[in-house]
């Protein structure tokens, strides 16, 4: 980057702009237990803070510390951007996915990790999916507009690749009748892939 960015300086003005930085990523791996609020939580003002909340907190440290070094430089950055292990592994029990008490937890968690998000300014928390949760992207969609969903289906596989139509499908209809919603015709599906 700073030879790039020398070679850069000796441009005249106007191509100097045209260089951006779409986002810049940081990964976390979250477990199920990072959301509960245990003996080992964190202390913050005499409450109890689960530990995701440490998680997000240093891994935007890094994402401003790598901003500011791409700034530094004359750099714009437009996104900054968390990456979660899949959700399966952390905001839902797999063994009752798709019951009503674990939709109750996966929302739970998604709406305390958006709350959290609120502290960081152009933050979006992209997952990949196993195909068993696939059914459940209509939610983590729904949930925030920071959040997307990705799915990789094999060549051949008719019982995920249905499933990622059906996704598609109750995406599409996600804010109907609310011509505000950020997942108002169809929009929502830019969110999920």
């Amino acid at each position: 980057l700073i030879a790039m960015s020398k070679e850069i300086d000796s441009l005249p003005y106007v191509y100097q702009k045209l260089f951006k930085v779409r986002t810049v990523t940081a990964f976390i791996r979250f477990e199920a237990s990072d959301f509960e609020i245990t003996e080992n939580a964190t202390n913050n003002d005499d409450k109890k803070t689960p530990a995701f909340r440490q998680k997000v907190e240093e891994c935007f440290q890094l994402l401003n510390s790598a901003q500011k070094g791409f700034t530094d430089e004359g750099y714009e950055v437009q996104t900054l951007r968390i990456a979660t292990n899949s959700f399966g592994e952390w905001a839902c029990d797999a063994s009752s996915a798709g019951s009503s008490s674990s939709d109750m937890v996966l929302k739970n968690r998604l709406a305390m990790l958006d709350q959290c998000l609120d502290d960081y300014d152009e933050t979006s928390v992209p997952w990949g999916q196993p195909g068993m949760f696939l059914g459940l992207c209509p939610t983590i969609v729904e949930a925030s507009p920071r959040f997307s969903c990705s799915a990789n289906i094999d060549a051949c596989d008719v019982q995920n690749a249905t499933a990622a139509a059906n996704a598609i499908l109750k995406i599409s209809t996600l804010g109907e009748g609310d011509p505000q919603s950020s997942l108002a015709g169809g929009i929502g599906n830019f969110r999920f892939c």
